[in-house]
């Protein structure tokens, strides 16, 4: 289901695209490479402001540098379209209330809050952003950075999220994480894309496909002053193709959709399990589980709980194979366990199911 208040406009009556540190506000495409400097010849951060959609088109290569503050207003947003790029280092993309760098004169004299702006969408084109900070984002059902469309690539690493609100999350069938990589993007085998960044204060922290790298570099706010509403690293997507690994975050994992999770033909998902037993990597369904089919495999190791989702008395239904699948399941060097699941009646005679609790099972 789409949500027009994040799609991309007919049309953009730009006018004008000052790279200053003056209070005109940026409104015109970017068609060729420009760079935004971060500080001016004193050393000072310049902050840039917008309140509309500004495109990165065809042949357009935003470059941002260190000590930039990018402001946007209520209806500010990048757009990458296809062969677009930005490249951002050391920025902070933030609300235009934010005390940070100059005023801006549009501003009301109030704190900045959640959802003051709306994202910054990847979709065709390409992003990099290496130790910035995303504050603030995420109005009418947007996630604050959003990576979409099969040709859509981008690489975080460093960065921070923090107060982004992304309002679709009271029923998660597609949570607006504050960083969001839908199922529509294509990813090559084992590629990590987000790394060593931290997910504070926000609604939704982090939405992936089901065939997503994510490795355990990453840091979620745990405490009261820091957690996220929703502390649960969301699976957006039930369809694993390629080579994909999960490992052990400091929140769970949750998939709810209503279909299960297809490890298919040629699909290899490792999941890394913790080295504690008492802190396992957590695993939660709201109703279904994984179906392994013939040629699928499935990679545990380490400590982990299968269980449905936090808070919920619904049972998941658990974890099963295909008859005839000789490589469905590989446990090595921990406990596995299976928890609050109900085995459906639906499963036909030739599949198998792996049962309640079972730890070491093999083909």
């Amino acid at each position: 289901m789409g949500f027009t208040a994040c799609s991309k406009p007919t049309d953009n009556n730009s006018s004008k695209n000052k790279n200053t540190s003056a209070d005109d506000e940026i409104t015109e495409d970017i068609t060729t490479a420009i760079t935004w400097d971060g500080k001016d010849s004193s050393g000072n951060p310049l902050t840039y402001y917008i309140n509309s959609e500004v495109d990165i088109k065809n042949g357009g290569h935003l470059t941002i540098t260190e000590g930039a503050i990018v402001k946007f207003g209520p209806n500010g947003m990048f757009y990458v379209g296809v062969n677009g790029a930005i490249t951002a280092t050391g920025a902070k993309f933030t609300s235009y209330k934010d005390p940070d760098g100059r005023k801006i004169n549009a501003a009301p004299d109030a704190n900045p809050a959640m959802g003051d702006w709306k994202q910054i969408t990847i979709k065709g084109g390409t992003g990099k952003f290496t130790s910035c900070k995303f504050y603030y984002g995420g109005k009418e059902e947007c996630s604050t950075l959003a990576v979409s469309d099969s040709t859509g690539k981008a690489r975080v690493d460093k960065c921070e999220f923090r107060y982004c609100d992304g309002t679709h999350a009271a029923t998660p069938s597609d949570a607006r994480a504050a960083l969001r990589y839908t199922k529509e993007v294509t990813y090559n085998s084992e590629t990590n894309c987000v790394t060593n960044s931290v997910f504070k204060n926000n609604k939704w922290p982090l939405a992936i496909p089901s065939f997503f790298t994510l490795d355990n570099s990453n840091t979620f706010g745990t405490t009261d002053e820091e957690k996220n509403e929703y502390n649960l690293v969301f699976i957006n997507s039930n369809e694993i193709k390629i080579t994909a690994s999960w490992s052990k975050q400091n929140i769970p994992y949750l998939y709810a959709g209503s279909n299960r999770i297809y490890i298919k033909n040629g699909g290899i998902l490792t999941i890394q399990g913790s080295s504690d037993a008492n802190d396992p990597t957590m695993v939660c369904f709201a109703t279904t589980g994984f179906e392994i089919q013939k040629g699928g495999k499935l990679n545990l190791s380490g400590n982990i709980t299968f269980t449905n989702r936090p808070g919920s008395g619904t049972p998941f239904s658990g974890i099963i194979c295909h008859q005839g699948n000789q490589y469905m399941l590989l446990i090595q060097n921990g406990s596995i366990k299976i928890e609050n699941c109900e085995p459906s009646s639906t499963y036909s005679n030739s599949d198998r199911q792996i049962p309640i609790g079972t730890s070491n099972v093999g083909n």
